[in-house]
């Protein structure tokens, strides 16, 4: 979106997966703002943690995620995944992760920061 909408800022918000787990529900609440629809009731139950009713999807089937959800960051892939599959993973992404200012780092090895022009404006 940030690419198709690039003219036009207002059009789109950028939002860090790392915010959202840090913070869900202020995150959640801009995007409502930023959405329009302030006054919206939001299903949390606490800071990090939501209360989410049935939902029938496609075919009637039920939602897969119900009842309580503690909203938390993920970062299994950290030591589940093999060191071949973060390097390719990391190979395919690095024009994001300089984009965004993301350390580029691997398993064992300190991460390494891209002095960028955008890094140097920070």
């Amino acid at each position: 979106s940030e690419w198709l909408w690039s003219g036009q800022p207002r059009r789109y918000m950028r939002v860090a997966y790392e915010d959202f787990t840090r913070r869900p529900r202020a995150v959640i609440q801009r995007i409502v703002d930023f959405a329009g629809e302030q006054g919206t009731r939001l299903p949390f139950i606490s800071d990090r943690t939501v209360e989410l009713r049935t939902l029938h999807g496609y075919g009637g089937a039920p939602g897969r995620y119900t009842g309580r959800i503690d909203i938390v960051p993920d970062n299994k892939w950290r030591t589940n995944m093999s060191l071949t599959h973060r390097l390719a993973a990391t190979a395919f992404t690095i024009p994001g992760l300089l984009r965004y200012r993301y350390p580029l780092s691997f398993a064992g090895i300190p991460a390494l920061r891209i002095n960028t022009p955008q890094s140097r404006a920070r």
